[in-house]
């Protein structure tokens, strides 16, 4: 495409400079040349140029790239005022070392980029929402502190189109990309802590339930070697142990099918069996009796000095001395 539009302006205007020397000899070539140079930029910058050049980049008819050089002809003739002398040709001529205002930068910077979208746009290559274009463009714009494109002749802006694109297709998709992100995080934080409320709630109250069921039917689970005194607090401490010891999976199934009466009842089940296991081995744990206090070595000591203060048996009644 930049070459078939380099070539198609090219050839135009030396078609116009072979024609137009002949009728005006009195016309400095250079200052002439320059007019036209100048006139060409204008021209190749109206959008209507850029759209037919685009369709014809790649067109084989060549009838119709014939007419658009006609056409381009035209517009050159119809632009260049020859009619003015030397002098004012040279005041029309743009001093390129004047300095550009900031705001004229701006506003050319923003029209290239926006052709560039639109470009993008009528090619079908962009898909996004234009409320992501629009602030995908802002970050463009404002990352363009030095404003090269601005600065750039047509053909060079035509060199870079497709960096330019390039950008904005890469800032789209940084885009979508941080929004997906943010999204599933929020969506992941929200979901968490539902579940985790839910999980909690739907956990407390199926043991609750079956703490209930117990209570209300005590000859039925408790052993008769536990006290009645005693069932509400040995029920009580059994069920927040086997609670806060039970995993998330019958609560995690009750969530995802709330309407299931039957898992409902099976969970129900086998905590009221957890409950009752506990209540078993309870009651078959053996109670120590008290043992008798073990003797103290003071004791055994004292007792031998309580044998050895004992009187002894005189020697004429023993038993060695009536042999003798």
């Amino acid at each position: 495409m930049i070459k078939a539009n380099f070539d198609a302006w090219t050839e135009t205007v030396n078609n116009f400079l072979d024609i137009t020397r002949p009728l005006h000899p009195d016309i400095n070539p250079m200052i002439l040349r320059a007019t036209v140079l100048q006139a060409m930029e204008k021209l190749m910058k109206r959008e209507y140029f850029v759209n037919k050049i685009c369709k014809l980049a790649r067109s084989q008819d060549l009838s119709a790239l014939q007419e658009f050089r006609e056409e381009c002809l035209r517009s050159i003739q119809n632009e260049v005022d020859l009619t003015q002398d030397a002098a004012s040709h040279d005041t029309v001529m743009e001093d390129l070392n004047k300095e550009v205002l900031k705001t004229e930068l701006i506003c050319k910077t923003t029209s290239i980029w926006k052709n560039t979208a639109k470009a993008l746009w009528c090619e079908n290559i962009l898909t996004c929402n234009q409320e992501t274009l629009d602030q995908a463009m802002r970050l463009l714009l404002l990352n363009d502190t030095k404003h090269k494109f601005a600065t750039m002749t047509e053909a060079q802006v035509y060199d870079t189109e497709i960096d330019c694109q390039d950008s904005i297709i890469q800032k789209i998709t940084e885009l979508n990309e941080n929004a997906s992100k943010a999204i599933k995080d929020i969506q992941r934080k929200s979901t968490t802590k539902t579940n985790k409320e839910k999980i909690d709630l739907i956990k407390g109250q199926g043991w609750e339930t079956a703490k209930r069921k117990i209570s209300q039917n005590p000859s039925k689970f408790f052993p008769s070697s536990i006290d009645p005194k005693k069932y509400d607090k040995i029920l009580s401490n059994i069920v927040n142990d086997l609670k806060n010891k039970e995993d998330n999976s019958w609560s995690l199934k009750i969530i995802k099918d709330i309407k299931n009466k039957g898992l409902q009842s099976q969970a129900l089940e086998h905590r009221i069996h957890s409950i009752v296991r506990r209540l078993d081995n309870f009651a078959l744990t053996p109670i120590p009796s008290p043992s008798p206090p073990s003797p103290s070595p003071m004791d055994g000591e004292m007792a031998d000095h309580d044998m050895a203060q004992e009187d002894p048996i005189p020697w004429t009644d023993t038993e060695e001395y009536n042999q003798n």
